[in-house]
């Protein structure tokens, strides 16, 4: 294994030009890069200051500081790529790709599956070859995926282009518009709170609609629902059946759980910079011991010591930086959050007022069936990426992948 360490600053600008093999990148609190293959001839860099050009015949292992600005030109395995604050740019990951907890990312191709999690920003994928798993998106989220999607917790707008089936899970519809087109079926929940303007086509002629206690199956090509006021506009098309329901989220209850996650974060990354702060102090009073036995001349003593408290006060103000994104982060859930249990208060009072019980949407009479489910528990990745896998190679049908999602939910239907 060969190893080799570059000096960049905190916002080095990388681009990863040739990786022959698979790449596993992760950004860690040190203004340095550290590049590991499986021999020194596989690696070539170039730098430029805090400009860097890497290239590697081999797979290969990456520190970067977590301010750094990341471009992939070329990867020909696959990439995981985690704890990243700025904006990553692909163009081609022959592979498959894993995102979790990094910044914005524009990404060309990716010819495998994709998992994303924890996206700081606008998430556009242009061409997923196989079956994507998307959760928690803070900003707009742009996708075409040529096998299965499954998106949960998806704030901002999105736009999805779907070969098979698309699932979605949105809590907090904070954007304007959803559009979502898929080859296959198309299972969408949003709160029973929202306010949005859907429009429903289905090539099969097959429409289910789950609100408000009723059902109603239509076996029509299109159908309109009303939701609020409708500040928002969604449109899912789908070359098979679509199942459209909204299902009631105590907010005040996700607004103490939130409040308490970001009390959680807050305890944890301070602990994180008072822990740092110690042992930068403490490396700090061994530095100045080991000098004064050295016979150094002052004025290099001096040198040594004024380079030593700038790279401390840096990494210092790196660690509160962390500190006040987290909380920037759990504070807009916390925002939305009493948005919506303001909303849901208010409404309650209406009702109360004028005596009765009403919801504002509209659709065709209802057809008494089954109540709407509960959210189940959730599947992991990668128990779902199996079941999406196995949808795209035809060894299983879309009812039973169905089938086997309540299962692993613990669902019946």
């Amino acid at each position: 294994m060969a190893t080799k360490m570059l000096v960049c600053g905190d916002r080095p600008v990388v681009t990863l030009e040739v990786i022959r093999g698979n790449l596993e990148l992760k950004g860690w609190d040190r203004p340095e890069i550290l590049l590991k293959s499986g021999s020194a001839e596989a690696l070539d860099v170039q730098q430029d200051g805090e400009r860097v050009l890497i290239s590697c015949s081999q797979d290969l292992m990456a520190r970067l500081p977590q301010e750094a600005r990341l471009t992939i030109e070329r990867i020909d395995g696959g990439a995981h790529i985690k704890y990243l604050e700025q904006e990553v740019t692909i163009e081609n990951i022959a592979g498959s790709l894993e995102l979790r907890d990094v910044g914005p990312v524009d990404a060309e191709h990716v010819a495998g599956n994709l998992i994303v999690k924890r996206i700081a920003g606008d998430l556009k994928m242009a061409s997923v070859g196989g079956n994507a798993v998307v959760r928690d998106v803070e900003g707009a989220c742009s996708l075409e995926v040529g096998g299965e999607l499954d998106g949960r917790d998806l704030e901002g707008d999105v736009h999805a282009i779907v070969g098979g089936n698309a699932r979605l899970r949105l809590a907090l519809l904070l954007g304007k518009h959803y559009q979502v087109a898929a080859g296959g079926e198309i299972h969408c929940r949003i709160p029973d709170d929202a306010s949005v303007n859907v429009s429903l086509t289905s090539g099969a002629q097959s429409i289910q609609v789950r609100i408000g206690g009723e059902y109603s199956k239509l076996n029509q090509s299109s159908h309109q629902v009303t939701l609020g006021d409708g500040q928002a506009d969604m449109k899912l098309t789908a070359g098979g059946g679509i199942v459209f329901e909204s299902q009631e989220v105590d907010w005040g209850e996700q607004l103490d759980l939130h409040a308490e996650l970001a009390d959680q974060v807050a305890e944890q990354v301070e602990s994180e910079v008072r822990t740092h702060s110690a042992m930068l102090d403490e490396q700090m009073e061994e530095l100045q011991r080991r000098l004064s036995g050295m016979n150094l001349p002052g004025v290099e003593v001096d040198r040594i010591l004024e380079r030593t408290r700038q790279a401390t006060e840096r990494s210092n103000q790196r660690a509160q930086e962390k500190l006040r994104r987290a909380q920037d982060r759990m504070q807009r859930k916390i925002e939305a959050a009493a948005r919506k249990a303001e909303l849901k208060a208010r409404a309650a009072e209406r009702r109360s007022r004028s005596g009765g019980f009403a919801w504002n949407f509209e659709w065709r009479p209802a057809v008494p069936g089954e109540p709407p489910r509960p959210e189940p528990p959730q599947v992991s990745d990668e128990e779902r990426l199996m079941i999406l896998r196995m949808l795209q190679e035809k060894k299983i049908s879309v009812a039973e992948a169905e089938q086997l999602l309540a299962a692993l939910e613990g669902r019946s239907d």
